[in-house]
């Protein structure tokens, strides 16, 4: 399936649809965390030292949540990239945003060469996407917070062209009038240079990366994984989020449980 064929207008109220469905779940992530908190240190108590109820009773009200880190190794005109970012990234940020971390990475099967004045780019789809990655990287640069330019990049790349939607993307999302540093950067020596890091992170991957989306969820990539978050993400960052409880006794820190907290997304099955 082509992305292009795609209605943009449809992806959107889409996304809305199914916000709407689900956000009373997202609202709640926080209530239930300390729910799930209050009902193990009950269970503790009924099995367990004095020492390790008081740990839990303090630690009930002093949680380590541990948000799950998505790193998406991503090129701005691929179309599997475009489809993962609309069908299963972005709608899954905007359910769950409270547990997860996103880094987006514009560079995937690129080439990079040194060249007099900087590095040259070679991208897979041709010119039109290296500009597309610098524009994403300096939108990135300069918004860094997930709220700040995901919403801005996943207009971008549900638009039948993503540069040509640049301008009015970040007009009508940006929190600020960046416009003009965004074009600046993407043609000058900044946006030269942060491209040429997001090459050599790529480029590190252990393992090295075969496609894009090229997916990593907690620093790791597994085929399962990519399979996985393929076809769920939301089912992906929900099974793997945790939340410790933090003990402190005779004045030391120490992290005494974690459990997973699917449950706090009750309309995904188990992977």
């Amino acid at each position: 399936m082509l992305f292009h064929n795609m209605s943009s207008s449809r992806l959107v109220v889409s996304a809305l649809l199914v916000l709407c469905l689900y956000s009373v779940h997202t609202v709640s992530i926080k209530k239930n965390a300390t729910s799930r908190a209050n009902y193990e240190c009950r269970r503790v108590q009924r099995t367990k030292t004095c020492s390790a109820k008081i740990c839990c009773e303090r630690a009930a009200r002093v949680q380590e949540v541990k948000k799950v880190n998505v790193d998406l190794y991503v090129e701005s005109l691929c179309p599997d990239c475009r489809m993962f970012m609309a069908y299963q990234l972005f709608p899954t940020w905007l359910l769950v945003e409270d547990i997860m971390n996103v880094t987006l990475i514009p560079y995937g099967n690129a080439k990079e060469t040194r060249g007099k004045e900087g590095w040259k780019f070679t991208c897979q789809h041709g010119p039109d996407e290296c500009y597309g990655n610098l524009l994403e990287t300096c939108l990135i640069h300069f918004l860094p917070n997930n709220d700040d330019h995901l919403p801005i990049i996943n207009c971008m790349e549900t638009a039948r062209d993503p540069i040509t939607a640049a301008e009015s993307c970040v007009q009508m999302l940006a929190p600020s009038k960046i416009w003009n540093d965004v074009v600046k950067c993407s043609n000058g020596s900044l946006g030269n240079d942060i491209m040429h890091q997001n090459a050599i992170t790529t480029d590190g991957l252990q393992p090295p990366h075969k496609y894009v989306p090229w997916i990593v969820i907690n620093g790791v990539h597994t085929e399962e994984i990519q399979q996985q978050a393929s076809n769920s993400l939301l089912a992906v960052v929900c099974h793997t989020f945790k939340v410790c409880w933090v003990c402190n006794l005779n004045g030391v820190d120490s992290v005494s449980h974690c459990v997973n907290h699917h449950y706090i997304c009750p309309y995904i099955g188990k992977t």
